[in-house]
């Protein structure tokens, strides 16, 4: 990874990162705009009250009054959509923000620092890495208050490892790099060769990192709501996907029950690969 220059001010390295960014990119967050945007605005052009039991006609197809169709409880699966959206996007960017925290913090210090508090936090990494957290996931998640909060935070708590481990790999990478050394001659403390030498070197691979991240607890959160551990009271893209297998739409043939959040979920993950390989790309330059 190319070393930033210490004189470089933080909006100058701000701006080279974004003149970085290629076609994939945008390419991506247009993908993950489309559902911010159907998920933020749509609100104002629906009626909540379409999703209650029985609002409307069983299993209807799409048609002018349902664009979406309904489905076999009677609800308008536009509605649905709009309100789920949020909520799996939400998922993943709150267990992204506490396990990118954690994981970019404890792989600094474990990275720069030594002695026994840097074994203790290493060896931490390496046996929540190793545990089979899947199985885990599904028994906490299954005793503890049904929130998609408490499911972020689960998951969370499983993730920062994967963060930890390669910022520290990086890091160590970089302590033995000329300006980090040029920076404790200056007499410079850890704290600011940490956080203001090193920490802006690895801010493209941690961004990187970050939306890996959001994409695994999606993928992970919907998983859990196909087990049927989950609020049942929170629309979200699992929960209706978890209805319609449950009401066998497949076979059934009700496929605007399903096809539709197949289509977000792959467009939410096609789009934050894509913006991560482009940010990947950056980091590895």
């Amino acid at each position: 990874m190319q070393a930033y220059s210490t004189t470089r001010s933080p909006a100058q390295k701000i701006v080279s990162i974004f003149k970085s960014f290629d076609l994939t990119f945008y390419i991506g967050l247009l993908l993950v705009l489309l559902l911010v945007v159907f998920g933020a605005l749509g609100q104002f052009f629906i009626d909540q009250r379409d999703i209650r039991l029985g609002a409307s006609s069983f299993s209807s197809p799409p048609s002018a009054e349902h664009l979406f169709g309904t489905d076999a409880l009677g609800r308008d699966l536009l509605t649905l959509l709009i309100l789920a959206t949020p909520t799996t996007l939400n998922i993943g960017v709150v267990t992204a923000v506490i396990a990118t925290s954690i994981g970019t913090f404890l792989g600094l210090v474990t990275g720069y620092f030594r002695g026994p508090l840097e074994t203790g936090i290493r060896t931490l990494i390496d046996i929540m890495i190793a545990i089979p957290a899947l199985l885990i996931l599904v028994s906490i998640a299954s005793f503890l208050p049904s929130s998609n909060t408490v499911i972020a935070v689960i998951l969370a708590i499983f993730a920062w490892p994967f963060t930890a481990r390669p910022v520290r790999a990086q890091v160590l990478s970089l302590r033995e790099r000329a300006f980090v050394k040029l920076s404790k001659l200056s007499k410079r403390s850890d704290f600011e060769i940490i956080f203001f030498d090193m920490l802006p070197n690895i801010t493209p691979f941690i961004a990187a990192g970050f939306v890996s991240t959001v994409s695994n607890a999606i993928l992970a959160a919907v998983g859990l709501q196909l087990l049927g551990i989950g609020p049942i009271d929170e629309p979200s893209i699992g929960l209706v996907l978890q209805e319609a297998f449950f009401a066998s739409a497949v076979f059934r043939e009700l496929w605007w029950w399903w096809i539709p959040p197949m289509i977000m979920l792959s467009m939410i993950f096609i789009g934050l690969f894509l913006i991560s390989l482009s940010l990947d790309r950056i980091a590895r330059h």
